[in-house]
C-alpha cells in the first residue's frame, strides 16, 4: 500500500530539482519510496518510442540496457494510450493475466531483474514528444491495486508541475547563456541531445563554412562533419564534454566552432537545449594567450603536450621548443603528432587559430 504520509517530502524534492535543474536522481529514489515502487522513469518518448529517460539509482542500468536496444520491444509503448489529463493506469488496465505472461518484455527482461508491475502517467505531450512518467513495481509485491492508484494521482498534478518548473528554468538558464555569447556578434547554434539544432542565432549561409538543413548543421567540407558531429554529441549528450573544432569555409578560410555543454541530467527529457556551439570567424594566427588547463580539459592533452602547444602559441620553432625543453626535435615532432590527432589539426598555423578562437571565445564568456 502506498503512503500518503511519505508523499509530501518526495514532491518538496521533486520541486527542488526541478527549480535547481539537478538532483533528479535524489528525488525520483523518494518519489520511487513514496509510490511503492523500485523504479521510476521520467521518460521523453517519440512517436512512441523512448528516446530518453531520467531515473532513480535502482532502475537506471535496466532503463540504459533497453535504450541501447538489450531488451525485448516494449509492448506498453504502443498498446497504452492516454491523455494529459488523464490519471495514472495500471497493468490490468491494458492487459490480461495470458498477455502479460506471454509478453517477452514483461517475461524475459523485467522479470528476470526483479521487475514486474506498471503505474504509468502522461505529463505533457506536444506533436509526436511525449514526457511521461512510469512506475515499476517490485516483483514480490504484486501489481498495483486501484487503491495505489488513488494515491499516485494526488501525486501527478505536483509531478506536472514540477515538469513545467523544470522547462522554464532550463530555458531561462540556456537564454542567459545565449544573450552573453551573442555579446561578440558571432553566429550560434543550440543543440538538443541528439545533436539536432533547436534554435540558430545569427547568419548560416551558403557560402559560411556551416549551413543548417532540417535541423542539421552540415559542414561546408564533407570531410570534417564527422569530426563536427562528435564534438557536437560529446558536449550535447551525457557525457557533457566541451569542445572545439576548426572547420573552414568553400574558399577554404578557417573557422573556429566551440562547444559547450548546458549542464542539467533531465534537460534533454524535457525538450531543452543541451549544449549551445559558438562560431568564431577567421581567428588570427599571431602568438595568442594560451590557456594550459582549458587545453587539457577540451583535448585530453598530456600536461607535455599542452607545454609543447603553448610554445607554438608563442611563436617558437620545434628547434627551439626542443632546446627549451631539453629534448631531441624528434620527440617534440611525436608530440605535435600526438597533437594534431587529438585537436583535429594537421598544421601548427591550424593549431595556433585554434587556440586563438578559444582565447576570444574564453574572454567573452568571463566578461
Amino acid at each position: 500500500m502506498i503512503s500518503i504520509r511519505d508523499l509530501a517530502p518526495a514532491i518538496e524534492k521533486l520541486q527542488d530539482a526541478a527549480m535547481l535543474g539537478e538532483g533528479w536522481a535524489d528525488a525520483l529514489e523518494s518519489i520511487a519510496r513514496a509510490g511503492g515502487a523500485r523504479g521510476v522513469v521520467l521518460m521523453h518518448n517519440r512517436n512512441r518510442k523512448l528516446v530518453a529517460a531520467v531515473t532513480n539509482n535502482e532502475i537506471k542500468d535496466a532503463v540504459g540496457q533497453y535504450l541501447s536496444g538489450g531488451a525485448p520491444k516494449n509492448s506498453r509503448q504502443l498498446r497504452v494510450s492516454h491523455d494529459v489529463g488523464s490519471g495514472f493506469r495500471i497493468d490490468q488496465d491494458d492487459y490480461s493475466s495470458e498477455e502479460i505472461a506471454r509478453d517477452p518484455y514483461y517475461q524475459e527482461f523485467l522479470r528476470p531483474i526483479g521487475f514486474g508491475w506498471h503505474a504509468n502517467a502522461r505529463i505533457s505531450m506536444e506533436n509526436s514528444d511525449e514526457i511521461a512518467i512510469g512506475f515499476k513495481r517490485d516483483l514480490k509485491l504484486g501489481p498495483y491495486e486501484d487503491a495505489d492508484r488513488q494515491a499516485l494521482n494526488l501525486l501527478l498534478p505536483h509531478i506536472r508541475f514540477s515538469a513545467r518548473v523544470a522547462q522554464y528554468v532550463f530555458e531561462a538558464e540556456t537564454r542567459g547563456l545565449v544573450r552573453g555569447l551573442l555579446g561578440r556578434g558571432n553566429p550560434l547554434l543550440e543543440f538538443d541531445g541528439w545533436g539536432r539544432v533547436r534554435r540558430e542565432h545569427g547568419t548560416f549561409d551558403m557560402s559560411g563554412p556551416l549551413q543548417i538543413a532540417a535541423g542539421r548543421a552540415r559542414t561546408a567540407d564533407p570531410a570534417e562533419q564527422r569530426n563536427f558531429d562528435e564534438l557536437v554529441l560529446r558536449a550535447a549528450n551525457a557525457r557533457q564534454l566541451p569542445g572545439a573544432i576548426l572547420i573552414h569555409d568553400r574558399t577554404g578560410s578557417r573557422f573556429v566552432f566551440q562547444v559547450l555543454p548546458v549542464r542539467g541530467r533531465a534537460r534533454d527529457v524535457f525538450h531543452a537545449t543541451t549544449a549551445v556551439g559558438l562560431l568564431i570567424s577567421q581567428p588570427k594566427r599571431h602568438a595568442v594567450n594560451f590557456n594550459r588547463d582549458l587545453a587539457i580539459e577540451l583535448f585530453s592533452l598530456s600536461a607535455r603536450e599542452a607545454e609543447v602547444v603553448g610554445l607554438i602559441c608563442q611563436g617558437r620553432s620545434l628547434r627551439e621548443i626542443s632546446g627549451t625543453l631539453g629534448v631531441v626535435p624528434d620527440t617534440v615532432r611525436y608530440h605535435l603528432k600526438s597533437i594534431f590527432e587529438k585537436t583535429g589539426t594537421h598544421r601548427q598555423v591550424d593549431l595556433v587559430a585554434l587556440f586563438a578562437g578559444l582565447a576570444s571565445a574564453l574572454t567573452t564568456l568571463v566578461r
